[in-house]
């Protein structure tokens, strides 16, 4: 993994950038003038790409922060923007909208934080408060041991609480070291994708357990973290096993004694960008997503309006159940 690495020649002057590559001493280097030579050139295979991604270092020389998408959890709150510190994960989720954003499997990181954090700064300045979400398109947890990026903005939260800083960072990584080397505030939340394991089996490929993610966030609400689980999507297995798999994961969940100490839980029905369809029936024509009939509105694709209500008050029971407050509980019910 992530042996072939791309810089472009801007990056080298950046610090965060010469602390990476020291990371990396045995990858192969290849410096080139921009990112996009590598990560938008025409003709890509997302899927062969993911197997064995190459890691691109470059400079973000346009916008970090954007105006979050009207398909995800805003939670209430009223400046909700979202943050964009690379483009790709490591994980390879049948699911994944991703896979129709991007023709690259590649991954890439911006090594200009520091200006991700001006521009939040000014955003604080301007609008009195900020709800910023870190990980929608990377999840940088997974990656934190090479580039120590929630570790940053941990201390940046920290910093701006006062000011009305909130942010989340969401994972499907298991790192239970991070929480007991690094002080908790009240500026972050961390979030985790979950799952029933039946799930992460045939759609999370290369993710955590769900049991080393529930043990990561129950390390962390123990150690004082704001935390918060995301059942979002939610799968329709068919053949009635989606009811069955997600009563598994409720037990599960109810057996940690984490539900009581959670910050909140979101759940959503699998949903996505209706033209992203077409390329995931390309990118993994085998996989339960791509044969799967959906529904089109405000050009969006998921199950209908009746399934969706159907498997949120399903998730909402099975929480309830595992010990989670109902006040608690976010469920995405569309646009």
């Amino acid at each position: 993994m992530l042996d072939r690495v791309y810089i472009e020649r801007d990056a080298l002057c950046y610090p965060s950038c010469n602390e990476i590559l020291t990371k990396l001493r045995n990858a192969e280097k290849i410096i080139i003038g921009d990112y996009k030579e590598v990560f938008s050139r025409a003709n890509q295979n997302f899927r062969v790409q993911k197997e064995n991604p190459a890691l691109i270092l470059a400079v973000n020389k346009g916008r970090f922060i954007y105006e979050g998408a009207e398909n995800c959890q805003s939670f209430g709150e009223e400046n909700f923007y979202y943050c964009s510190c690379g483009k790709n994960c490591t994980f390879c989720c049948d699911y994944c909208y991703l896979q129709g954003m991007y023709r690259s499997g590649n991954i890439v990181v911006f090594v200009n934080q520091e200006d991700c954090f001006r521009e939040a700064e000014r955003l604080l300045e301007e609008k009195s408060s900020l709800y910023l979400c870190l990980s929608y398109d990377s999840d940088i947890f997974a990656m934190e041991g090479l580039l120590g990026y929630v570790k940053r903005w941990n201390d940046f939260a920290g910093e701006n609480i006062s000011k009305g800083f909130l942010c989340e960072i969401r994972t499907k990584s298991a790192p239970v070291g991070f929480f007991k080397e690094n002080k908790p505030n009240k500026g972050i939340i961390y979030a985790w994708t979950v799952a029933p394991q039946a799930v992460i089996d045939t759609l999370e490929k290369r993710t955590a357990s769900l049991e080393a993610r529930l043990n990561a966030a129950l390390t962390a609400a123990k150690n004082g973290f704001q935390v918060r689980l995301c059942l979002d999507p939610i799968m329709d297995m068919g053949d009635g096993l989606t009811e069955k798999h997600y009563r598994e994961f409720g037990k599960i969940l109810k057996e940690t004694g984490l539900g009581p100490l959670l910050h909140s839980v979101s759940t959503g029905p699998f949903r996505v960008p209706a033209e992203y369809i077409k390329l995931f029936k390309k990118n993994a024509p085998r996989s339960p997503i791509s044969w799967r009939e959906y529904e089109i509105g405000n050009k969006t694709a998921d199950y209908g309006e009746e399934k969706n209500r159907e498997l949120n008050k399903m998730a909402e029971n099975i929480l309830l159940e595992a010990g989670v407050q109902k006040e608690k509980i976010y469920c995405w019910e569309g646009k």
